[in-house]
């Protein structure tokens, strides 16, 4: 599967399919419980590559509540910093609202901390199947929607996708969008 890359003002958008944590950026997001348990889906590998340094970080948190975002170091992660942020609660599916909440507050974690680079994986739960296709317009709208109407600085946003049928909805979508937003 091909990347797909488009820019939108200053911003380099990347839709691809692998392994997100092999990407050169600064800052990958993990999705959570509020509870910050890390230990579902890609959370859980951020969890056991990262290294307990990152482990005991995230214990003096404790709770967030859904939408929110903190931020720790990478630990042995490639990059610079892991945004947390908290998509659902109590096994309840991650909403619309709160998927673009989560979104819009992890790249204006990002804008603050001058960061220039981050990866998305999706942020639905895979245990309780999401669709695909209302994940990937959640996320790439609230992300085209913010970029369209800020300056913002940072260079590349990343959708890192984990799979054939993933990559092929944001791939759908980013084609939808680039029509409804009149993006060329």
């Amino acid at each position: 599967m091909d990347d797909i890359c488009l820019n939108i003002k200053n911003t380099k958008v990347k839709v691809c399919c692998g392994d997100l944590l092999t990407q050169e950026v600064e800052a990958v997001v993990s999705p959570e419980s509020t509870k910050l348990e890390m230990d579902l889906g890609v959370a859980a590998i951020i969890k056991e590559k990262a290294g307990e340094a990152v482990q005991r970080e995230i214990a003096k948190i404790g709770t967030i509540p859904v939408g929110e975002v903190v931020v720790t170091s990478a630990g042995a992660l490639g990059v610079k910093y892991i945004f947390h942020v908290a998509t659902w609660e109590n096994m309840k599916l991650p909403v619309r609202e709160n998927m673009q909440i989560a979104l819009k507050n992890c790249l204006l974690h990002a804008e603050e901390m001058k960061v220039k680079s981050i990866a998305f994986p999706t942020l639905a739960l895979v245990k309780v199947k999401l669709a695909y296709d209302m994940c990937a317009r959640v996320m790439m709208e609230e992300v085209f929607r913010y970029l369209l109407n800020n300056d913002s600085s940072l260079e590349l946003i990343v959708f890192n996708l984990f799979n054939e049928s993933s990559f092929n909805s944001f791939k759908k979508m980013t084609n939808i969008l680039k029509e409804e937003f009149l993006i060329i």
